[in-house]
């Protein structure tokens, strides 16, 4: 105990934890900043365009797919988005995934009409095998998971597959 204690210590010495946009000591992405990250309107139906509340599939579109809802965050293009994904992927800031997850998890329970988390799923955008490999992780999946903790929303990981290394 006294162990993990001084080893914790010597680590946040050597490396910080401090918000990526304000320097807050203790967060990658603090409650503030992250209030500040542009959101996706999610006005339209993902497959038709048409006008939907929520991300929704419209009538005529859920006729033909299986899906019920598309919820989007934010736009790739928000400066804090790209330095948050950018450092979570390329400089290993794990515990980024679990602050990008509350942020996520925040906008589930605010858009989401789940009744029960078991008729959900969270699927991670899969990576390349060798792409993965090389890596050591997949960004993805480490934010599904700390999202479906929080959510209790099972992850449904082994659902897609890439095939192509793109």
């Amino acid at each position: 105990m006294l162990i993990r204690k001084t080893a914790n210590f010597i680590l946040d010495f050597l490396f910080p934890i401090n918000c990526l946009n304000c320097q807050k000591p203790g967060y990658y992405l603090c409650p503030r900043c992250s209030q500040k990250i542009e959101r996706y309107p999610n006005k339209n139906c993902p497959f038709c365009n048409n006008i939907s509340e929520n991300g929704k599939v419209c009538l005529k579109c859920k006729k033909i797919y299986f899906l019920d809802q598309l919820l989007v965050f934010t736009y790739y293009s928000d400066p804090l988005i790209k330095k948050a994904i950018h450092s979570l992927k390329y400089s290993s800031v794990y515990l980024l995934a679990r602050d990008l997850a509350q942020i996520l998890a925040r906008l589930i329970q605010k858009n989401l009409e789940i009744k029960r988390p078991s008729d959900s799923l969270i699927v991670p955008v899969p990576m390349h095998p060798k792409k993965q490999k090389r890596r050591g992780f997949n960004q993805t999946q480490l934010i599904g998971e700390y999202l479906s903790l929080i959510t209790k929303i099972p992850l449904a990981d082994k659902l897609l597959r890439k095939n192509k290394n793109t």
